[in-house]
């Protein structure tokens, strides 16, 4: 049920991709408390994207869950930004990320809602 979606324009290695996704899913479900079993994680690079005017490398993501757990948003901000800074190198000023809370009748699995 949580799910980041991130785009950025840089050109990553098959490595990097994978490392990077296993990497977002567990650090995601162990700050949001959620089990790594919902867990979805999109990686979309090379997109063409600007950020204040340059193409210097830079990131939108946007956060979907159903509950965002007792984390702030400031907080779980500056985790993320943290991590693809580490994984990726893209510098936490050149990153937006938009936290999307989804009403629980308004996510399906498996043929149902939660």
């Amino acid at each position: 049920m949580p799910l980041l979606h991130i785009q950025t324009n840089l050109s990553l290695t098959a490595k990097q991709t994978s490392d990077t996704l296993k990497t977002l899913s567990s650090q995601a479900a162990n700050w949001l408390e959620k089990s790594e079993n919902f867990v979805q994680i999109i990686l979309q690079p090379q997109q063409p994207m600007t950020f204040a005017g340059t193409e210097q490398p830079t990131a939108h993501i946007r956060w979907e869950s159903l509950g965002f757990g007792q984390r702030s948003f400031e907080e779980l901000s500056q985790l993320l930004c943290r991590l693809i800074q580490q994984c990726l190198g893209i510098p936490s000023e050149r990153i937006f990320i938009r936290f999307c809370e989804v009403a629980r009748s308004q996510w399906g699995w498996d043929g149902h809602t939660f």
